[in-house]
């Protein structure tokens, strides 16, 4: 393609409805940016094998993102492999997504960035838990690939709330009991311990300083995933 080419929707003759199912597949784009798609519906999975990094998409709706219709990961993989012949649509899907992640970027569309980035990462993860790997599976469960904000949030109040138990059931924490004096103080104390403030009292050695040992690593480590994904949901 080396002139430029706009497809764009016109009311009253679709190019891409809801059925429609195209593929640009190991298609060679010499000038992507004069390359541009406006006001149509298009699916990731159109684009496999094909650098649209560089292409103008204007005013699209994408299958399964934000603004766009209804879909899922799933569903994109079922359709790549049963019309684009993949065995396994994974990789591939992955790629693509992972361009179209960097061409949002670019343009600063940041909340369609940010979905681009987790279903090229949960592409991958869905091909196998061993080829993903454990690091990048944890990377998924603390906080969706660092954009899901409120994973984050919620299995940071998790780790509080069970190391809050633990300091009550442990026989030699300061707070091991069952009244409200101690919960509250546990409460407290969990706090501090998750954002390593070193509050009193010190434990001496045994389980409850193994356990403030613990929570003092895992506590600022899930704080600054949760910072990152809050980081890319309102960076402008």
């Amino acid at each position: 393609m080396g002139t430029g080419l706009t497809v764009k929707h016109i009311e009253e003759n679709r190019i891409f409805d809801s059925g429609v199912w195209a593929s640009f597949n190991h298609s060679r784009i010499e000038k992507p940016e004069q390359l541009t798609f406006n006001t149509v519906l298009l699916h990731p999975g159109w684009f496999i094998n094909a650098d649209v990094r560089k292409v103008d998409f204007t005013n699209v709706q994408w299958y399964g993102m934000p603004g766009g219709p209804e879909g899922t990961l799933d569903e994109e993989l079922g359709a790549v492999k049963t019309r684009g012949a993949f065995e396994s649509p994974h990789a591939p899907l992955s790629q693509a997504c992972q361009r179209l992640s960097a061409n949002a970027e670019e343009n600063r569309e940041y909340p369609l960035a940010n979905e681009f980035h987790y279903w090229s990462m949960d592409a991958l993860r869905q091909e196998g838990w061993r080829s993903f790997g454990p690091i990048r599976t944890l990377y998924w469960a603390l906080s969706g690939y660092g954009v899901r904000a409120a994973r984050a949030f919620g299995v940071l109040v998790a780790i509080w709330a069970v190391f809050t138990i633990f300091y009550l059931l442990v026989p030699s924490s300061p707070f091991s009991g069952l009244s409200v004096s101690d919960f509250g103080e546990a409460i407290i104390y969990s706090l501090g311990a998750i954002a390593r403030l070193n509050p009193e009292p010190k434990p001496d050695p045994g389980w409850f300083q193994f356990l403030v040992t613990v929570e003092g690593l895992v506590g600022p480590l899930q704080i600054g995933l949760l910072l990152l994904a809050i980081r890319r949901q309102v960076m402008r």
